[in-house]
């Protein structure tokens, strides 16, 4: 659900990049834009044109061309089928609901975490995907004993960033959030603790600390 970009170079880089040696941007400034001819899943081809001095005192027209590769770099349409650009960017409802549309990943957060199906999630092949937090685990995975440390609590969505959502306190008997982050090729999910979970309390729950794990 999060594959490693493979290279990321922007057009007016990758323009300067690729010119070729003895030609000056000024010289090349007469010829075409970037343009993108090619473009799929993970990639777009760029091509534009420029003018180079022969070094008799004309010019003549060169061909440029660069494929910039990223996971989930573009999507298909809703209504047409065409591929366009993927763009990573929540947007939240008057009722509460984030939703990311704009990416291969479809994803809709509720309002409050604590309910049934609050991350759904439409992958690219039209699979739903819907999942629940029910709360934070600790794991002795020596002896296989599993003790549930919080669990989850009315926590309400909050857009922190064009990419982020906070579900702030969201476990009861410990002090946590929860943070959704978009990217263009999925979703990440992370557990921020603002407290530390002591041996003495593992120890107390009869949990060895040092092969206790947490398990959300």
């Amino acid at each position: 659900m999060n594959p490693t970009t493979l290279v990321r170079l922007t057009a007016a880089a990758a323009a300067v990049l690729l010119l070729p040696w003895g030609v000056t941007r000024a010289q090349a400034t007469s010829g075409s834009a970037p343009a993108i001819t090619d473009l799929g899943p993970h990639h777009r081809v760029w091509e534009w044109t420029a003018l180079a001095e022969d070094g008799q005192g004309g010019q003549y027209q060169t061909r440029h061309a660069f494929t910039e590769l990223a996971a989930g770099l573009n999507r298909k349409d809703d209504r047409t089928g065409d591929w366009v650009s993927s763009r990573a960017e929540f947007e939240q409802t008057r009722d509460g609901y984030v939703i990311a549309r704009q990416t291969p990943w479809k994803v809709i957060l509720a309002p409050q975490l604590n309910v049934e199906g609050a991350v759904d999630l439409l992958t690219p092949e039209g699979q739903r995907l819907r999942s629940s937090i029910l709360g934070i685990a600790l794991l002795d995975l020596a002896t296989g004993e599993n003790v549930m440390l919080a669990e989850v609590k009315e926590a309400h969505a909050e857009l922190t960033a064009t990419t982020e959502v906070l579900y702030r306190q969201a476990f009861d008997g410990l002090s946590a959030d929860v943070r959704y982050k978009l990217t263009l090729d999925g979703l990440e999910q992370d557990v921020i603790l603002r407290e530390a979970i002591m041996p003495d309390l593992l120890s107390a729950l009869g949990l060895d600390p040092a092969t206790t794990r947490l398990r959300q």
